[in-house]
């Protein structure tokens, strides 16, 4: 098999290490200069994607400070606060979100698109409400948000060893689970709201074992908490993940790829620190108030932002 690139590549390689010999070495701020410049311009391997637009230096002095101001000023981002931002400030943004930030945020914001058309084809878009259980998919739950669709996030980890009655009877009678009902009543999640709604309610959980999502689906579906409506539906969102991989063109091999290592990401519970949630244990419940209102911290709210700025290109 002919490959010319290896050549190439070689060259390359060695003027990139003769230039760096000649190099001053005592000028040290001309020199990280000179390595962030061939790092991110002569990237003989493969040019990164993202390199112009985020990793790009400040295009003036106040980006840096622009960016750490918006990011101080919320602690929940929303649609709204997106779109009332100026050009200045998102330019400030996308000049300040690192490339590994932009590219986790990429792969959700693509696998969203994916659920969003297929929950858009079984249930009709707009016509159902997308819930994320615990932690592990209140990132993309946000990412749908973005997209139009109505959602909330539930906070309910720690419950995969549940398996006998007395341990849930344990749980429906703690002290401060009625906190819980009352906060699920406040998000519109009332046996009563979701029976006289016309939308679907879809629980979704990353389920590895499927014992936590067993589990949740019988609190709720308990007469203390009664959530049993025709219209509440309980999905183990991995296997959605799967078949969108499984059903791809070859020509979306790479997207194939992401889908799958987000898969295990999320297995590995890797994408807490972009939670839109505080943990909550399920034998701890009277906690939701902590678990919801927890400011975000400055890595999950970049996120964010990287997330509005690809969903919103065009603005």
């Amino acid at each position: 098999m002919k490959i010319p690139a290896i050549r190439n590549i070689t060259s390359s390689i060695k003027s990139c290490l003769k230039t760096i010999k000649s190099y001053p070495i005592n000028n040290n701020e001309g020199y990280a200069n000179f390595v962030k410049k061939i790092s991110l311009n002569t990237d003989i391997f493969k040019k990164t994607e993202y390199a112009e637009i985020i990793l790009q230096s400040p295009n003036n002095p106040g980006d840096g400070y622009i960016c750490k101001s918006i990011l101080n000023s919320v602690k929940q981002f929303s649609n709204h606060n997106y779109e009332v931002l100026t050009k200045k400030e998102l330019t400030a943004i996308r000049a300040n979100i690192s490339v590994d930030t932009a590219q986790t945020a990429e792969t959700v914001v693509k696998t969203a698109q994916l659920v969003k058309q297929i929950f858009d084809d079984q249930y009709g878009e707009g016509n159902y409400v997308f819930i994320s259980i615990g932690r592990s998919f209140s990132t993309l739950a946000k990412c749908l948000e973005y997209m139009g669709c109505e959602t909330r996030c539930i906070p309910f980890s720690g419950a995969s060893g549940i398996t006998e009655k007395s341990e849930l009877w344990e749980i429906l009678h703690q002290t401060g689970f009625d906190k819980y009902i009352e906060y699920l009543n406040r998000e519109g999640l009332s046996p009563e709201k979701i029976k006289k709604s016309q939308k679907d309610y879809l629980f979704c959980d990353y389920a590895q074992s499927g014992n936590s999502l067993s589990a949740f689906k019988r609190i709720l579906t308990d007469k203390t908490v009664g959530l049993s409506s025709s219209n509440i539906h309980f999905i183990k969102l991995n296997k959605v993940l799967n078949i969108i991989a499984d059903n791809l063109p070859a020509k979306y091999n790479s997207l194939n790829n992401q889908l799958v290592d987000m898969d295990w990401l999320l297995a590995t519970q890797s994408f807490d620190d972009y939670s839109q949630i505080q943990y909550l244990e399920c034998r701890h419940l009277k906690n939701v108030e902590l678990a919801v209102n927890h400011p975000l911290d400055d890595k999950a709210k970049k996120l964010q932002f990287c997330l509005l700025d690809i969903l919103h290109t065009k603005k």
